[in-house]
């Protein structure tokens, strides 16, 4: 399985009712960005929730960062791991 269709499969479980438009992994935050629209809509107002393995859990939720639901779908995909290396995955182009 892909990292994309492995990102897909488990932004449907944590995230129902949302739509999936893209994933960004990079050395010091990785992000979801998502929205409210059913598959074949222009994208529009849109939500992000971020994830960083580089802060204590305390200071990232001062942020609003690394909510339960992204924890688990940035399981095991380190920010160090990107460092230098950023990879966006794209799922709906505006």
């Amino acid at each position: 399985m892909t990292n994309k269709e492995l990102f897909k499969q488990r932004f449907e479980k944590l995230y129902k009712g949302k739509r999936l438009l893209a994933i960004q992994l990079n050395g010091f935050t990785h992000a979801v960005f998502y929205d409210d629209k059913a598959e074949g809509e222009p994208v529009g107002k849109y939500s992000v929730d971020h994830y960083s393995g580089c802060m204590g859990d305390t200071e990232a939720k001062s942020y609003g960062y690394n909510s339960e639901a992204v924890k688990q779908l940035f399981s095991g995909f380190a920010n160090y791991e990107y460092q230098g290396n950023a990879e966006e995955i794209v799922y709906v182009r505006p």
